[in-house]
């Protein structure tokens, strides 16, 4: 979905934003059916396809169609097959394997759906109980997707120096310490995570090639202190899914895991000063709305805030993209 240039001023361009969802939820269903893993390689007419899948051929060619009008897959002489994206990317197993970042979105579509109810109510209802094993997986490879594509863009900001223990806290897949690690020969990374994630945090590091350096820590940063002696903390993507006082005190616990002189590396959307803009990033902060937790996408000088309360000192801010910035705090 594209923004306008200058904002919604036609109806076309009210169109684009409204039929927005006509696209995702295609792409999401192909997902859901294992479309682009029953092609594989190979060139199926709607019927081959139909089988595969298992539904209707006249359903089944309805969507090829219009994944070959999204440019996801090819048609000729009435057979279909992947594109070139699709077939290194969506077909599950293969090495730039996304489908984990599709399976998170299947999941969040219900939440969006309800919205409106989650707006009136003054947010959505929150998840309970243990998040089936499926579903666990399918966030933190979806995160994988997302933090491997960031993380050369993140390290590209940041001064190395004299960092030999990285911590990475709630880091899911780890990425973002692997692309570290990867600039760093002589560095260890700890990857600190919930009991059910560590196992696939492990599976991330064979992947990166960097498990050799890699310790896992299971444990939860509202309960659990994060360990000592690090030059270097990573807080990527975490601090939007808590309110202010929680921001704060994952800051401070990481405060106390790192030497005097370490710093602490806070990675996320960041919203101009009114809160309305970047656009994804606003619209991030309707995404934690709907899953019923108190966080938000923060400006610069909040997470600058949380920082100074949190006991570090010289934060600097720097852009990683039109919407993602890294703010970096000093502990003397």
């Amino acid at each position: 979905m594209e923004q306008p240039a200058n904002g919604i001023e036609s109806m076309a361009d009210l169109m684009d934003v409204v039929a927005g969802y006509w696209a995702s939820r295609a792409v999401l269903t192909a997902h859901e059916l294992s479309v682009f893993t029953a092609l594989g390689d190979e060139e199926l007419t709607a019927e081959e396809l139909a089988r595969r899948v298992e539904c209707p051929a006249r359903s089944t060619e309805l969507l090829a169609n219009a994944l070959v009008g999204l440019g996801l897959l090819r048609k000729e002489v009435g057979r279909f097959a992947n594109g070139t994206f699709a077939a290194a990317s969506l077909v599950r197993g293969r090495g730039d394997d996304l489908t984990g970042y599709l399976g998170h979105h299947a999941m969040l579509w219900k939440r969006w759906s309800e919205l409106t109810e989650s707006v009136r109510a003054g947010g959505g209802q929150p998840f309970s109980g243990e998040m089936p094993a499926e579903a666990t997986r399918a966030f933190i490879m979806a995160m994988h997707a997302s933090s491997s594509h960031w993380g050369e863009k993140v390290l590209a900001k940041l001064d190395l120096t004299g960092v030999r223990r990285i911590l990475d806290i709630g880091g899911g897949s780890g990425d973002y310490s692997y692309a570290m690690l990867k600039r760093l020969p002589e560095a260890t990374a700890v990857i600190f995570d919930l009991p059910n994630v560590v196992p696939i945090t492990l599976e991330c590091a064979q992947l990166a090639g960097v498990a050799d350096r890699v310790e896992t820590r299971a444990g939860s940063y509202w309960e659990d202190e994060l360990g000592e002696g690090f030059d270097l903390a990573i807080v990527s993507n975490i601090l939007h899914s808590t309110g202010p006082e929680g921001c704060v005190t994952i800051l401070q616990k990481a405060y106390r895991a790192l030497i005097p002189g370490g710093r602490v590396v806070i990675h996320d959307f960041i919203l101009g000063e009114d809160g309305t803009h970047p656009r994804w990033a606003a619209l991030f902060s309707l995404n934690m709305l709907s899953g019923g937790n108190d966080g938000r996408s923060y400006t610069r000088e909040e997470l600058e805030g949380f920082l100074e309360e949190a006991g570090f000192e010289e934060a600097q801010h720097t852009a990683c993209s039109e919407d993602t910035g890294i703010v970096v705090g000093v502990k003397r």
